[in-house]
């Protein structure tokens, strides 16, 4: 997955507001998009719809990005502090509830894809033992 990186505090909006109300706006409006994309992420994982997941999750990391530039600007005011922490808790538990249902599917594909793999590498071995030019 690549990622864009954009120079610190810019975004598809422009300059990052550095402090002051806006900057507080700036800063809760970035984790409501991280969190409604987490959201949707957590929806399609749900309908086990890989290509919406997928797409999401590459927007999600781009959101990501936009957090790590960031930085450590802190919310000013406490109503606003109280919301990016809502945010953040919301956005931990849809990952949470992401995982449950992702890593037992990994796991699945797991163990439907070893057999396949073990078979390639005999299929290897026998045609390496067969032509020893290859091996």
């Amino acid at each position: 997955m690549t990622h864009t990186h954009r120079p610190f505090g810019l975004d598809a909006t422009g300059p990052t507001p550095t402090s002051g109300r806006m900057a507080d706006e700036h800063v809760i409006a970035v984790y409501q998009r991280l969190a409604r994309l987490h959201h949707a992420m957590l929806a399609a994982a749900r309908a086990r719809n890989w290509e919406e997941f997928e797409a999401l999750g590459q927007t999600c990391a781009l959101e990501i990005d936009r957090v790590r530039d960031l930085g450590a600007m802190p919310v000013q005011n406490p109503q606003g502090r109280q919301i990016k922490i809502d945010l953040l808790e919301r956005i931990l538990e849809d990952d949470r509830r992401i995982r449950e249902i992702v890593l037992p599917w990994m796991g699945e594909l797991e163990r439907l894809i070893r057999p396949q793999r073990a078979a390639v590498q005999a299929y290897t071995r026998h045609q390496q033992a067969s032509d020893p030019s290859l091996g």
